[in-house]
């Protein structure tokens, strides 16, 4: 298994003295001092404090502040701190949204000098990951103006001096604040080296803090060109399933293309529900999810920093729900996502529209010369022009105010009926949000007759000891109705979070159209798993995942059942082989001997998780089949990130089944020459500059060769292993897929969209040049 890091465990970052400044004239400015302490008590009830290493907080130096800022910037900030009241209103007035206090500077600096440390302990591997719990914000602070309650801009600092400092050449930086993140695009606009996101309320500009650049066609200049990515969300009211849709169908391929060294979060919890500046609805549990989805990158490597959030209700489980998932604790289940509103689509389809050039993942659109779209029936008007709209003011340098209101309403007012009624929608959410965390993380079951040899040689390797929760677990056996069932009672029982379940091979063959194989009477396995957990366990919905079948097995589905979702992703020779989908079933063939990780990435990324989050599962069942067959086409850390994705689901409960034909027994000489064919399983490591289906076509690289089949299917169980139990996920230069792989998503999303309401992705798209 890969060695921890020196110190696994998460980091936190906060500080008492970081409550201390405070708008002295204006009772209802939002950004107040009860934000980190409602944060820090709703972790300390949940008991997360005391599971995370604590960084001290310190103030930034003036050489780590000129990274980004003028020296005069600085020195105006620090002659506050010894200003009278009246002084202090007079310079408020200079700025957009701002007040100063006598401790505003001594905050400022102390919230950098925290997020610096945190950043650095994460890069260094000193800790895993962590979250800085800091006031004052930062991301709208610019080179040589305070701005929107931020005087110092505490990402784009830290991320600069991580470059200096350790030759980061790719730094992904995710702001997913309400408003738009200026001051961390201004700094890094020209810069490839830094990938900058920002999702916001932009209302076509209309929306604080009403900037041009805040649209989507705003994507970098220079060599930085394709590497500032603007979300524009030009309606309230955005929830679980408008975000994850930007997530899903744009960010997370740019992200793993881009291949991020370290990811940092601007995360501001005023786009969760309640919050009245955002006026959108994602719900504090989803952002666990966020933090899921974003873990597998840069070997989890991730930092998230706090920034909005003004519904201290909402702020304060949002964030620990954030923290809870850094500290791997199960994603807590969230509502069935639907369709995203037309304006977001909107979005994201102009977002494709001006990025597909730059990332060659964006590939499923059909995009084509503007006269040859039918703008008279085009369903997004929105997205056959650039903006700006009409009738809209931005703010330039030029009509910049002088001076600005010394009390501003910091959001729209709402009727005490209105407040009411969100305070008492987000209690309700909490209250419904389940965080049980069952006693142990993994437990392995064995079939009569199968070879417990696997949990033995796991067991001999010296690195097993880098992960305690393994060394105690549950086993059983008998038969393979009695092992399924035997691992189904210890998930819902909240005795695992996870099961291994080794079968004989021939057991793991579901008969097809209710036919049993070879005479055997057992029941069906896709029979026996809804017989046992829908039927006995009140189970709603379960996901099958069956990663390389020999044969698919949809066909022994039900055809009226709900509660079951079959998803295969299977190589086959057969080039021609088109993808079968049903309301309850999919099964997408890959073509043999060009098929990387790089495909089942994209598939994932594409169709898997958008309708399994629309599908809701409360198991995941994860079969991997006969383990000697995945090395041909994927990477341990392919599969690794796979499983990490899939523990976004169900709660974290998952289901691994896998066939007995994965043993450590040594092949036959004969039978342990890989074939000329094999794809190379550590392919991704080779560069983004190589084709997939040159890489695929490879032989296996020095790590793999002369290495036999068993051997190389135990290594790559273990990588799933570990990132059950805990442990992060290798890097992964998964690229674009093959050319084949790519028109069979095309059909299948084609085909899909009219069972699942996620999918309405795959349009034409004008070309336009910026």
């Amino acid at each position: 298994m890969a060695a921890p890091v020196q110190d696994s465990r998460t980091a936190v970052v906060f500080d008492k003295r970081l409550e201390s400044h405070f708008s002295q004239w204006n009772t209802a400015f939002t950004e107040i001092p009860l934000r980190v302490a409602e944060i820090l008590h709703r972790c300390d009830q949940l008991n997360l404090l005391e599971r995370c290493q604590r960084i001290p907080v310190r103030e930034a130096t003036v050489e780590e502040i000129t990274t980004h800022h003028t020296k005069a910037h600085i020195d105006l900030l620090e002659s506050t701190a010894t200003m009278d009241e009246n002084e202090l209103k007079q310079i408020s007035q200079k700025y957009d949204y701002i007040y100063f206090h006598a401790k505003s500077a001594e905050n400022a600096k102390l919230s950098l000098g925290g997020v610096i440390d945190l950043v650095d302990a994460i890069v260094s591997d000193k800790v895993r990951n962590g979250m800085a719990i800091v006031r004052p914000p930062g991301h709208h602070a610019m080179k040589e103006e305070y701005c929107g309650y931020c005087y110092l801009g505490n990402v784009g600092i830290a991320t600069q001096l991580m470059m200096d400092k350790y030759d980061l050449k790719r730094v992904l930086i995710l702001d997913w604040d309400v408003h738009h993140g200026q001051g961390t695009q201004y700094m890094f606009y020209d810069d490839p080296r830094v990938l900058f996101v920002s999702i916001h309320r932009y209302e076509h500009g209309r929306e604080w803090p009403h900037l041009r650049e805040g649209d989507y066609d705003f994507t970098g200049e220079g060599p930085g060109k394709g590497f500032n990515i603007n979300v524009p969300l030009n309606e309230i009211g955005c929830d679980n399933s408008d975000y994850l849709a930007i997530i899903f169908n744009l960010l997370l391929p740019i992200f793993y293309q881009f291949d991020p060294e370290l990811v940092l979060v601007s995360a501001g919890y005023d786009c969760a529900i309640g919050c009245p500046e955002g006026e959108m609805l994602v719900s504090p549990a989803c952002f666990a999810h966020f933090v899921n989805l974003l873990k597998p990158l840069a070997k989890g490597k991730l930092a998230l920093i706090l920034e909005g959030g003004y519904n201290l209700k909402s702020l304060a489980e949002s964030s620990a729900l954030s923290l809870r998932a850094l500290l791997d604790d199960p994603t807590p289940l969230i509502l069935p996502i639907t369709a995203p509103k037309h304006s977001v689509t909107e979005s994201i389809l102009n977002c494709i529209k001006v990025m597909h050039q730059h990332w060659s993942c964006l590939q499923y659109q059909d995009f084509v010369e503007p006269q040859k779209v039918k703008a008279e029936t085009y369903p997004y008007q929105g997205v056959l022009h650039l903006p700006p709209v009409k009738d809209v003011e931005f703010y330039t340098s030029q009509n910049r105010p002088e001076v600005f209101p010394l009390i501003q309403d910091c959001a729209n007012d709402i009727t005490l009926q209105a407040k009411a009624e969100l305070n008492s929608l987000i209690e309700r959410t909490v209250q419904n949000t389940s965080l049980v965390v069952p006693k142990d993380r993994l437990g392995f079951v064995f079939e009569n007759g199968s070879s417990a040899t696997i949990l033995e040689h796991l067991r001999a390797r010296e690195s097993w000891a880098s992960y305690p929760s393994l060394q105690d677990t549950t086993q059983h056996s008998g038969s393979a109705a009695d092992c399924i069932k035997a691992s189904m009672d210890s998930i819902f029982s909240n005795e695992i979070q996870c099961c291994m379940c080794c079968l004989q091979s021939e057991c793991q063959h579901p008969p097809l159209n209710g036919k049993p194989l070879n005479g055997n009477s057992e029941p069906s396995l896709v029979n026996l798993i809804e017989h046992h957990a829908i039927d006995s366990k009140s189970v709603n919905r379960i996901l099958i995942i069956d990663l390389c079948p020999d044969l698919p097995s949809y066909q022994d589905t039900s055809k009226d059942s709900s509660s079951m979702l079959y998803i295969s992703l299977r190589v086959t020779a057969h080039e021609g082989e088109e993808p079968f989908v049903s309301p309850h079933a999919v099964d997408i063939p890959l073509s043999q001997g060009v098929t990387s990780s790089a495909d089942f990435m994209a598939e994932f990324l594409q169709i898997v998780l958008p309708i399994a989050y629309e599908f809701c599962p409360e198991l995941v069942i994860f079969k991997l089949n006969d383990m000697r067959i995945l090395p041909k086409h994927m990477s341990k850390a392919c599969l690794g990130h796979l499983t990490q994705l899939l523990l976004g689901l169900a709660g974290g409960r998952m289901l691994l089944l896998t066939r007995e034909a994965a043993q450590t027994e040594q092949s036959s000489s004969e039978d342990s020459t890989p074939s000329s064919s094999s794809t190379n399983a550590n392919s991704e490591d080779k560069g983004e500059g190589e084709s997939n289906e040159k890489r695929a076509a490879e032989t296996r690289s020095d790590e793999t060769e002369g290495r036999d089949e068993d051997s190389l299917a135990l290594e790559l169980l273990e990588a799933c292993l570990e990132v059950v139990t805990g442990a992060r996920c290798r890097r992964l230069q998964a690229g674009p897929p093959n050319k084949r792989t790519s028109t069979i998503i095309r059909k299948s999303l084609d085909k899909l969209k009219q069972y699942w309401s996620v999918l309405q992705f795959r349009m034409q798209l004008p070309i336009i040049s910026l």
